[in-house]
């Protein structure tokens, strides 16, 4: 056989080839190895760890019927600062965190459904940033206490790679590896003691922030926290509800020292109607990395250190300063769209517009291209372009601070980060925040109701809470019976903040485009703006959209009745108004259908199931009836009824059978009335049920639930229709 030789530039070829082809394996190979060596040193050094509550294992007698006692909780964190080379970046420097956070927990399992929800854990294990270099890793560790004192840790060869790892370009060449594991052989009176644990580097970035719970779903008997902090950050802390302080110290370097734990035993929170940001016992913390060169530092952070609960004014400036910041005034909108906004404005000021007027007309018009354009939105720069627009133009306003309901209000702020930012306008009084979902200008969101605010100037205020009847839902619904089946048509008409959670889902957005330039005068369309390559695209989004409109109306429906049995597929809709302009600001759509099993026979008559009418309504049971908290309900509200049920041919309604349709519970809650009338071959039944504030003390707890039973109780009512 002639031999073949190969140039020794071609040998070189093939080598480097081959290190390509393989260089990307064996990089993979030691990444899993050194993350195999990790999970492996960790689960040592957690399990031995000696901590407050672990070593207990009994349930105390009060809990025993509970779904899932949690024994102990633990939480570790580990922060460190320091300056490293970025060869990357020139020989430049770059300031790296590097984090461990440990969440730790003794789980009694006393259900089937804490079971299920222990059995299964899905999570990402490792997560490289190829351009900033940040990583994060994360560990779990599962160990199961059987009742006869055996102890079974769950192997590592029994946490399995899942399909959702991939490399993902979307997200700026991300390597991402998730891991999944189902516990096995775990079941109802077993202990779980399992644990998290995450490792975080960031460069130049800062930490997301912490949260320490004092409170959870079931009840809680110790909780423990262990901090170790460097220095050189930043660290702002504020106990919230109720929550205990930390012990503070330092260790021989420096670093900071918080120890904490609690074993007083806490009940479980509700699980309806309960504002954990406002009433559970906690501890917030931000860690900031004040000397990256690459972040707007607020001048509260820009000191090293500790800060225990700091003065709530020292957020409050920090919110102002970000006003004012380098950068924070830019819109995020394309190229001249602003210089197009203040035209408009400058051409409506001088035909003579009022001053209320034109801040409507700014507000859908900032509105609109934040919508069409695509742009880089957030609620503040949507305020700041409204200002810098404001101010231009000669109109009085000026600029508030606030807090959603779902935050700490600004007497307990802890990050500016937290804020709301507002518009006041001087010639009408009223308050325009940034747009929730598609509110008309000038209408509050429900979570800023009722929330503290401050103005330039200092000046501190309330901001409004609606009445009940200004967030308010009629729904006027027409019936027809047809043998078993009922036909309906019902006409929904939602003013206020009850609009919020059924506008983005019914409203497509060629019909909010539409609705904008129609308010506008925009005689444009969106084609005539768009560039014709992304026309195509535009059309086949719509479609798309159209399509699946239906669908949407038949889940109202499902959502309405709370179920789907007995709704027929063929169904009508339509929607009659956005609710999203000044003149006309109620949602208002339309919905027909059948519905079977509301009608039966009983011999010669028919049995009627007419509560199912009113839709479906919250039923308590067992520990739900039990209050030890006040009762968050989101915002003042009422909800009225105007049904026509036709009857068929020669059927009556009894007198004792119209009586058991009309009730009346009132009190300083709300109120729950339903009022029936017969003639002219219809049953005709108006009906309210009412919640007059947003937040309830619980010892009106008695009080709501019986206007939370009478809407229950009447939604399950039948009557019989004699012929």
């Amino acid at each position: 056989m002639k031999a073949t030789h190969h140039s020794p530039k071609a040998v070189r070829l093939l080598l480097l080839l081959l290190f390509l082809l393989t260089a990307p394996a064996v990089s993979a190979q030691k990444e899993d190895e050194k993350y195999a060596a990790l999970a492996r040193e960790l689960r040592n050094e957690v399990w031995a760890m000696e901590l407050p509550g672990f070593d207990n294992l009994s349930i105390p007698e009060k809990y025993k019927n509970a779904p899932a006692v949690i024994l102990a909780s633990h939480d570790r964190l580990e922060v460190t600062r320091k300056t490293k080379l970025d060869w990357w970046g020139v020989g430049l420097t770059k300031q790296q965190i590097t984090c461990r956070g440990i969440f730790r927990q003794l789980v009694y399992i006393n259900s089937q459904s804490a079971l299920e929800e222990m059995s299964e854990y899905s999570f990402l294990s490792q997560e490289k940033e190829r351009y900033t270099r940040n990583e994060q890793q994360r560990v779990l560790g599962i160990r199961i206490f059987k009742p006869d004192g055996t102890i079974k840790e769950v192997d590592p060869e029994e946490f399995l790679e899942t399909d959702e790892s991939r490399r993902a370009r979307s997200r700026g060449n991300t390597l991402e590896k998730w891991q999944k594991v189902a516990v096995p052989g775990l079941e109802i009176g077993d202990i779980i003691d399992f644990f998290f644990a995450k490792y975080t580097t960031l460069n130049d970035q800062n930490l997301e922030p912490f949260s320490f719970y004092f409170s959870g779903q079931y009840p809680l008997l110790t909780y423990s926290v262990h901090c170790e902090i460097d220095p050189k950050l930043s660290t702002f802390y504020r106990c919230l509800n109720g929550a205990p302080d930390f012990d503070q110290s330092t260790d021989a370097e420096g670093n900071y020292i918080l120890d904490l734990r609690s074993i007083t035993h806490r009940h479980p929170i509700p699980s309806l109607w309960y504002n954990v940001a406002r009433q559970m016992p906690m501890i917030q913390m931000f860690i900031y990395n004040s000397k990256t060169p690459y972040a707007w530092m607020p001048p509260s952070v820009r000191q090293q250190g500790l800060h225990a609960n700091p003065n709530p004014q020292l957020i409050i400036e920090d919110t102002r300063a970000a006003m004012r910041a380098p950068g924070t005034n830019w819109s995020g909108l394309r190229s001249g769209r602003k210089s197009e906004i203040a035209r408009a404005l400058k051409a409506r000021q001088a035909e003579g517009w009022s001053d209320e007027k034109l801040m409507d007309y700014l507000y859908q018009y900032c509105y609109y291209r934040y919508m069409e354009s695509g742009a880089d939105y957030t609620p503040a720069s949507f305020i700041l372009l409204m200002h810098d627009l404001l101010e231009k133009a000669g109109i009085h306003h000026q600029v508030g601070i606030t807090t959603k309901d779902t935050q700490v209000p600004l007497s307990q702020l802890i990050s500016y980060h937290y804020t709301v930012w507002f518009i006041r306008l001087e010639a009408n009084g009223k308050y325009y925040a940034p747009p929730a979902c598609y509110a008309a200008p000038g209408e509050i969101p429900a979570n800023l109701q009722g929330e503290e605010a401050i103005l330039e100037g200092n000046a501190r205020f309330t901001l409004p809470i609606a009445k009940p009847e200004e967030n308010l839902d009629v729904a006027t619904i027409t019936a027809s019976i047809d043998g078993t089946t009922l036909h309906i048509n019902r006409r929904e008409e939602m003013t206020g903040t009850l609009k919020e959670p059924f506008q983005p889902y019914l409203v497509l957005d060629e019909d909010l485009y539409n609705s904008l330039r129609r308010i506008l005068g925009i005689t444009t369309t969106i084609f005539d703006e768009t560039k014709e390559k992304f026309h195509a695209d535009l059309r086949e989004s719509y479609r798309r959209e159209r399509e699946q409109e239906k669908e949407r109306y038949r889940s109202e429906i499902i959502g309405y009745h709370g179920s789907e049995e007995g709704i027929g597929t063929d169904i009508s809709y339509r929607l009659h108004s956005i609710g999203n302009c000044t003149d006309s600001t109620t949602l208002a759509y339309e919905v027909g259908y059948t519905l079977d099993g509301c009608v039966k026979k009983a011999g010669p008559n028919l049995v009627l199931s007419v509560g199912r009418l009113i839709g479906s309504h919250s039923e308590l049971k067992g520990e739900q009836r039990l209050r030890r908290e006040d009762i968050y309900l989101e915002m003042p509200r009422s909800y009225r009824w105007d049904i026509t049920v036709r009857l068929p041919q020669g059927c009556q309604i009894s007198p004792e059978g119209l009586e058991k349709l009309n009730m009346k519970v009132e009190n300083e809650c709300g109120a729950f009335i339903a009022q029936a009338t017969t003639g002219n071959g219809t049953l005709t039944i108006k009906t309210e049920k009412r919640f007059d504030h947003k937040v309830e003390p619980v010892v009106n707890w008695e009080k709501l639930l019986e206007i939370i039973d009478a809407a229950k109780a009447y939604e399950v009512l039948s009557i019989v229709l004699k012929k």
